[in-house]
């Protein structure tokens, strides 16, 4: 079991254009700002990518008419609608596609960053659990669990406990029942509270 910094791949949109050159040899950093638009089931979308020197001002957003949902440290996975309405479950399936269309075109650069996870791997498991913290206090919790991780095709699902509290709430990813998933997360929380890895303040249980 481990905590802390651990490097990740995070993916961004970057666009072929003057622009982005001239804001990398600027001697003020400034983000760069993409954006690809596609369509799914008939309905425009857009997926805005905003990166920065500054890895906590990096983001991808995905835009509708209907709402707009945020992955905040770009690794392929919805975190929050954070306007309007939508299941995260449709939203991760809309995002996934636009994030393959950009793969076909190649449009998608692989970015190293370190972000802080509590990560505990057995032969057969994954367990990580990602605490996205704001000053707001609207923290919430993310639960990946990757089964089969040695095999050709391992089977990713994803959780969010939206107030942190140590409850799953909703899958975002995978098809695993939600009682399930939340046993394990409740034993991975556990693990992290006794390893020193996680702790509870103002009613929330976060990665430290």
């Amino acid at each position: 079991m481990k905590s802390s910094k651990r490097t990740a791949i995070s993916l961004i949109i970057f666009l072929f254009c003057l622009m982005v050159l001239i804001s990398c040899v600027s001697t003020k950093p400034k983000p760069v700002i993409s954006h690809y638009r596609y369509k799914f089931d008939d309905q425009s979308f857009l997926i805005r990518s905003v990166n920065s020197e500054k890895r906590e001002e990096c983001f991808n957003e995905l835009i509708t008419e209907n709402y707009m949902a945020v992955d905040f440290n770009q690794d392929r996975i919805i975190d929050q609608v954070v306007l309007g309405e939508a299941e995260l479950s449709e939203v991760q399936k809309v995002y996934e596609y636009g994030l393959q269309l950009l793969s076909q075109e190649h449009r998608l650069k692989e970015q190293i960053t370190e972000i802080y996870q509590f990560v505990k791997v057995e032969p057969c498991c994954q367990y990580e659990i990602k605490s996205f913290r704001s000053k707001n206090e609207n923290s919430f919790n993310e639960f990946i669990l990757i089964e089969n991780r040695n095999s050709a095709e391992p089977l990713t699902t994803v959780g969010i406990d939206q107030k942190a509290d140590g409850i799953l709430d909703l899958l975002i990813k995978g098809s695993a029942p939600l009682d399930q998933m939340r046993e394990k997360y409740q034993l991975m929380i556990n693990d992290g509270l006794a390893a020193n890895k996680m702790v509870k303040m103002n009613g929330m249980i976060l990665v430290k």
